[in-house]
C-alpha cells in the first residue's frame, strides 16, 4: 500500500492528531475512541512520475482537543513544521530516521510470523494463584440462573455459554469443549495453565476456549519445551526499560507493560522450525563460518536489546518505528552478545530457557558483584496493602515482610515505563489492581501464600542480576553501532528472502507443504 501511494500520488501530508498514541488523555482525544487519529492528504499531478516516490511530509499536533483543532485550522501545508518522511518505496509515513537505523533489518522481518498475545476480553480467567481460578470456576458452574451465569461468564461474541468451540492446541488445555459451558456440571474442574501475564510476572489462566474471546490458537500450538516468545511494544515508544522481553510462557496481549498491547514473535513455528526469514540463518552462518542457529540469533538480539541502553540509543527512532536489529560482522562482538543474551533469556524465563554462566542451576548460584537481596522477615498470612522502599537502608517492606540488600536500581526497575515491582505486587495485594469484568473478579486471595514470598524473592534476585549486565550491554551495543554491520539489503543479496506478502508471515504447522 505504501509503495502504491508513493507511485500514484505526487505529494502527501500526514497530520497526526494523536501523538499520545492509544488511549490519549480525555482532554486530548479528538474523538471518544482509543484508536489514534490522523489525517492523510494526497494529490496527484497530471505529470506524475510513477518511477519517482511521492514526497510525503509529516507533523504531530499536540495539546488539548481545542488546541489541536485551532492549530489544524491555521496549518499551512508549506509550513516548515512538517518533517520529511522516508523516501524508499516501503518506508513508513513517519519522520525520516537516521540513515543507519533504516538499514537495520526490522525485528518482524527477521521473525516474520507475529501475533498479539492472548486476549480473553475478560479478567476473571486470570489469577496469580490456581486455587482462585478453581473457586471462580465453581461459582460459575454451580450458578443455576442462566442470566446470572451469563453475567458471571462475561459473554462475548465468541464465548457464549450455550455454544461449543474447538479446543485449544495442547494436551494441557481443556479438550472437552464440544459441550457448551451451560451443560457443564459440578464438580467439573477447570484446566489451568501457567502464562506470561506481565513482564517478570507468571500467572495462571483457565485454558478453555469456551471462556477466552481471542485465545490465539496459533500461539498455543507453538508452545514447546524449546519455544521462546520475543515480546515487543511495537506500536508505541517503550519509554524506559528494556527494548524487548523474552518469555518461555505464552504471553498475554498486554504482557509487555500491562496495557496498550504489543505482540509476540515466536522463535519457532508450531511445526518446530525456526520462525525466521528464509535464508537468514544460512547467510549468517556463511558470514561467521559456523552454524548460526535460531537460538543463537535470539540470544544475540536479547544481548543487545534487552536493556535500557537500547531504548536510549534509538530513542527518536522508536517513536516512529518498531524494533530493528543492528547485526555486527565482528565475530568477537557477536559471540559476546550471544553469551550475554543466553544469560538474559535465562533470567527473563526464570531458568526455563537460555543458559547461566558456569552452567549455574539456581539464581542464587550465579556470581554477583552486588549483595543479593535477603528475605529477613516473613510476610505472614495477612494480605499486604502495598509495597514500600527505604532507600537509606535499601530495604523493601511488603506487609509484615522485609527484604534487605535491595539496590535502588532494582526498586526503580521498569518495563515500558512501569515499575516491575509495583506491578507484580499490585496483582497480589489486599485490594488487587486492575479492571473487573465480572463478579467473579471479587473472588481473590485472602491469605498470603508462602510461594508468593519465594517468587517475590526470585524476582528481586533476577532484577539484581539484570541491572549488573546493563553497563556491559550498553557498551557492547555502542561498539556494534560504531562498527560494520550487515544491512538488510546486503543480506538480501546473500539470499535472505524478506517477507513481502501476507503468506510470508503465516505460521507453519506440521504437515504443511509450503
Amino acid at each position: 500500500m505504501r509503495e502504491w501511494i508513493r507511485r500514484n500520488t505526487s505529494r502527501g501530508w500526514i497530520i497526526n492528531l494523536t501523538p499520545e498514541g492509544m488511549q490519549p488523555p480525555a482532554k486530548n482525544a479528538v474523538f471518544n475512541i482509543e484508536t489514534p487519529v490522523g489525517i492523510g492528504l494526497f494529490i496527484r499531478n497530471k505529470e506524475n512520475d510513477e518511477a519517482e516516490p511521492a514526497e510525503i511530509k509529516y507533523i504531530d499536533l499536540h495539546g488539548t482537543r481545542e488546541e489541536k483543532f485551532s492549530e489544524l485550522r491555521d496549518l499551512d501545508l508549506d509550513s516548515d513544521s512538517f518533517q520529511d518522511t522516508g523516501d524508499s518505496w516501503d518506508a513508513g509515513f513517519t519522520p525520516k530516521t537516521n540513515e543507519q537505523w533504516g538499514h537495520y533489518p526490522a525485528l518482524n522481518d527477521m521473525y516474520p510470523w507475529t501475533a498479539p498475545g492472548v486476549k480473553p476480553n475478560k479478567t476473571w480467567v486470570y489469577a496469580p494463584e490456581r486455587a482462585i481460578l478453581e473457586q471462580r470456576w465453581d461459582e460459575l458452574i454451580q450458578e443455576t440462573s442462566l442470566e446470572r451465569k451469563r453475567e458471571l461468564s462475561k459473554e462475548t461474541s465468541s464465548t457464549k455459554i450455550d455454544a461449543s468451540k474447538s479446543p485449544l492446541p495442547g494436551l494441557d488445555t481443556e479438550q472437552d469443549t464440544g459441550h457448551p459451558l451451560v451443560s457443564v456440571e459440578w464438580p467439573s474442574r477447570p484446566t489451568i495453565v501457567e502464562v506470561g501475564y506481565r513482564s517478570f510476572d507468571r500467572q495462571y489462566i483457565i485454558a478453555d476456549s469456551r471462556v477466552l474471546d481471542r485465545a490465539r490458537p496459533d500461539l498455543w500450538a507453538a508452545r514447546s519445551s524449546e519455544q521462546v516468545f520475543l515480546v515487543e511494544f511495537h506500536s508505541r515508544h517503550p519509554k524506559s526499560g528494556p527494548g524487548l522481553m523474552f518469555s518461555s510462557l505464552i504471553p498475554d496481549m498486554n504482557s509487555f507493560k500491562g496495557s496498550d498491547g504489543g505482540r509476540a514473535l515466536p522463535m519457532l513455528h508450531p511445526d518446530g522450525q525456526p520462525n525466521v526469514a528464509p535464508g537468514l540463518l544460512a547467510a549468517l552462518s556463511e558470514r561467521f563460518g559456523r552454524e548460526i542457529t535460531v537460538q543463537k540469533l535470539t540470544a544475540y538480539i536479547a544481548g543487545i536489546s534487552a536493556h535500557p541502553g537500547y531504548v536510549e540509543a534509538f530513542d527518536e527512532e522508536l517513536h516512529y518505528s518498531g524494533n530493528r536489529v543492528p547485526l555486527t560482522v565482528d565475530v568477537e562482538l557477536w559471540d559476546k552478545a550471544v553469551e550475554i543474551g543466553q544469560f538474559i533469556i535465562w533470567l527473563h524465563t526464570f531458568g526455563d530457557r537460555g543458559h547461566a554462566p558456569n552452567n549455574a542451576k539456581s539464581l542464587f548460584d550465579v556470581e554477583s558483584t552486588l549483595p543479593l537481596p535477603t528475605y529477613d522477615t516473613a510476610v505472614g498470612v495477612g494480605m499486604p496493602d502495598d509495597v514500600t522502599y527505604d532507600e537509606t537502608t535499601q530495604t523493601i517492606y511488603l506487609g509484615k515482610g522485609s527484604w534487605s540488600n535491595v539496590s535502588p536500581a532494582v526498586w526503580n526497575y521498569t518495563v515500558g515505563g512501569n515499575s516491575t515491582i509495583k506491578s507484580w505486587v499490585g496483582y497480589r495485594r489486599k485490594k488487587p489492581k486492575g479492571r473487573k469484568s465480572s463478579p467473579l473478579d471479587d473472588i481473590i486471595t485472602t491469605s498470603w501464600p508462602t510461594q508468593w514470598s519465594r517468587q517475590f524473592h526470585e524476582l528481586l534476585v533476577t532484577l539484581t542480576h539484570l541491572i549488573q549486565l546493563e553497563a556491559e550491554q550498553k557498551e557492547l551495543l555502542e561498539q556494534i553501532i560504531a562498527g560494520e554491520q550487515l544491512t538488510k539489503d546486503e543480506l538480501a543479496f546473500h539470499g535472505v528472502q524478506w517477507p513481502a506478502e501476507n503468506k510470508d508471515r503465516k505460521p507453519h504447522f506440521p504437515g504443511d507443504l509450503f
